[in-house]
Order: structure tokens, then C-alpha cells, then sequence
């Protein structure tokens, strides 16, 4: 006997869940989330930074950043214990010859109405007291920036969904679309059928190959892989806070957390959906760009883990409903922004099932091209 639902969601990371919740905020029916591993975020949601950088990589991804602020900072009653978003700030430093390219980033910033200012190496010292400034030549320092819990708000989304009647089907794996016509007639999973008028694809990584699987607007995505490694703090350091410190000339980006210093050397190389593995190559090379550009005397790596980012060729966030297949719903290719966004692309995908039109500037920058032309 075929099962039924109204929503559909494929991937039980944070923007599924996220989808689900609001989903549920809207008593929009039954929803299934698809969730292939034993349990949820061990994928990318599990294995990401979790920072708030409110300017982040485009007009796109800087609107979604705003969109979500506001429930990062006041999350509705009962939705998690504590707080989600930290007020550590972040400092985006550059060396030469970037620094042209810091200094348009925070005239488009000022732009936007996002709080920003120029600092020194000075300033940069005394702020993030383990840094060498020697050959920093600009920085920009973000004051509503913030360390986000990620645990806590990807365990409110699925918490909240669950609450409100969303089932999270974890160990069951999404195998196909079933289609009637140019609409969404239901799905084929590795646990029998669902049928159902809306797929939402939040599959993480794998979104490129649902979205062909179910001839929906051909995208091309592009997985990378990010590593990130911990090392112990001195003494002297330890328990201290300080802002989130990136420099992509170098490229590097470190915080401190629970005692120990974690710190990625913001690499982008290509790789296939999967299980992420390191490279100890990569590995190396953080420790060393740590030792050449902190205080910090890095004698060994305490441990190392690497995840995937997701990028559409556009590298524009791909949300909303899909022009070619009705019923089809995108919430992918959102890099490394995906935590930090989830609010907001929950809220623009839940509305586009409803049927509600776009209005915010992150919902319109990101729904699919409709003037593509059809596969095959």
C-alpha cells in the first residue's frame, strides 16, 4: 500500500528541517522528511564553522544572512535552551594586493545598511590577541557577527517540525520521483512509496543528482570539500573570547571553542558526494599557516574533519519553486552559508509551497532561472 503525504522533503540536514518546521508553523499537512543515514547532520550540517558573517560572498547571501538575524538573536518560545547566535563579531582581514577588494566589501556593506568599520593592526591585535599583524594591510570589522550554535538551532528546527507532525524518516533513502505529467505525483524510496503533490530537494550535496533524477531545471552544482582543524590553546588563553578571524589572502580563518583553537585554510577543492574525507596534505598545511600567522605554538593537530560545501555554477543560492516541474521545491547550493541562512530559506521555500509570492530580495535573487530552456 503506497503511503501519502503532502510534503516530501529529501535530506534531514539543517535547511530540510528547517523547511519542515515552517512547514509546520503553516499547518501545511503531512511531511516526511528523507533522511538515508541513521541520524541527522552528519553531513554537512554537522561538519561546518557555524559562524554569522551578516556580509558573505553576494547581494544574495548577504539578504538571506539579514533575513535570518532577527530569529537568530529571538527564536521563538521554547525553541532551544540558551542562546543561538553569539556577539563576538568577526574580523575579515586581507594583505596585498587584495586590499582594494576589502575596501569595496565594506563600501557594498554600508550599502546594504550592514554595521561595519575599518580597523588597524592595532585594533586587530588587541581584539584577537593571538594574531601576527605584521603583514595584514586592512581588516574590516563586523560587530553583529557571531559563533551560532549550530547544534541547538538545527536540534530546534527538527524538534519544532516533529512537534508539530512531521516525521523524520532517517535510514530511508530517496531512489526517484514518480511524475504526472509536467507535476509531482509522489516518490520511490529505499522503504516503498510516498505519494504527494511537493518535493523539496534539501539534499545537501547530492541535490545535483535529485534534481536530475527528476528532470527538474538541469543546474549544475559544484561539492566541494572544506577542512577544518583543532589544536589546543595555551593556558594563557584559554576560556578567552574573541572574534572570528579570516583572512583569505592567506587564506585562513581561526576561533577559539571550548578550549581549543579550530581553524580551516579555506580550501575549495573539488569532490564528489560521499562520506568527506581529509587530506592529510591539507591538514599540514593549516598547522602550518597557524604557526607562520598566530602566536599559538602548534606542536600537533588534535583533530582534523573535513565536510562539503555546495555551489549552483552561479554560485547564487538556488531556493524556491522549480519553473519546469510543478509540486518541485529547491533548497540548495547554499556553500558554506547554509547554517547561518536555514531561517530564512525555510521560510522562502515553506511559502513557496503555499503558494505565496516572492517579495524578500534573498527570495527573488534565488529562485531558479525560469527562463531556462527545457532538458533534452
Amino acid at each position: 500500500m503506497t503511503e501519502t503525504a503532502d510534503v516530501v522533503v529529501i535530506g534531514g540536514g539543517i535547511l530540510g528541517a528547517a523547511v519542515a518546521y515552517e512547514l509546520g508553523r503553516r499547518g501545511a499537512g503531512r511531511v516526511v522528511v528523507l533522511e538515508a543515514e541513521a541520524g541527522l547532520n552528519r553531513h554537512s550540517t554537522g561538519r561546518a564553522g557555524s559562524y554569522f558573517i551578516p556580509m558573505y560572498d553576494s547581494d544574495a547571501f548577504a539578504a538571506l544572512a539579514q533575513e535570518s538575524l532577527a530569529f537568530l538573536r529571538e527564536p521563538p518560545d521554547g525553541f532551544a535552551e540558551g542562546h543561538l547566535l553569539g556577539r563576538e563579531g568577526a574580523v575579515i582581514a586581507t594583505v596585498q594586493p587584495d586590499t582594494a577588494a576589502l575596501q569595496a566589501e565594506i563600501a557594498k556593506a554600508e550599502s546594504l545598511g550592514i554595521p561595519v568599520r575599518a580597523m588597524d593592526g592595532a585594533e586587530i591585535r588587541a581584539m584577537v590577541p593571538i594574531a601576527r599583524v605584521e603583514l595584514i594591510t586592512g581588516a574590516a570589522f563586523y560587530p553583529g557577527a557571531g559563533e551560532i550554535v549550530a547544534a541547538a538551532l538545527a536540534g530546534g528546527f527538527a524538534r519544532g517540525a516533529a512537534q508539530s507532525g512531521a516525521r523524520f524518516a532517517t535510514g530511508r533513502r530517496w531512489t526517484g520521483l514518480r511524475r504526472r505529467g509536467d507535476a509531482v505525483a509522489g516518490v520511490t524510496t529505499s522503504a516503498g512509496d510516498i505519494a504527494c503533490g511537493h518535493v523539496v530537494n534539501a539534499a545537501g550535496a547530492w541535490c545535483g543528482e535529485v534534481g536530475r533524477a527528476a528532470h527538474a531545471l538541469p543546474i549544475r552544482f559544484e561539492v566541494t570539500r572544506r577542512h577544518m582543524i583543532a589544536v589546543a590553546l595555551p593556558p594563557a588563553h584559554r576560556g578567552q573570547v574573541w572574534p572570528f578571524f579570516r583572512c583569505p589572502s592567506i587564506p585562513l580563518y581561526f576561533k577559539p571553542e571550548g578550549g581549543e583553537l579550530v581553524a580551516s585554510p579555506m580550501d575549495q577543492g573539488e569532490d564528489e558526494p560521499g562520506d568527506c574525507a581529509t587530506d592529510a596534505a591539507l591538514v599540514d598545511r593549516t598547522a602550518a599557516a597557524l604557526r607562520a600567522h598566530t602566536t599559538i605554538p602548534v606542536a600537533e593537530v588534535a583533530r582534523a574533519w573535513a565536510g562539503h560545501r555546495v555551489f549552483a555554477g552561479s554560485h547564487l543560492p538556488v531556493i524556491g519553486p522549480d519553473p519546469l516541474l510543478r509540486g518541485f521545491h529547491w533548497a540548495a547550493g547554499l556553500g558554506g552559508a547554509g547554517i547561518m541562512a536555514a531561517p530564512a530559506v525555510g521560510r522562502i521555500v515553506a511559502d513557496g509551497i503555499g503558494g505565496m509570492p516572492a517579495t524578500s530580495p534573498a527570495a527573488l535573487a534565488s529562485l531558479p532561472d525560469r527562463s531556462a530552456p527545457r532538458p533534452g
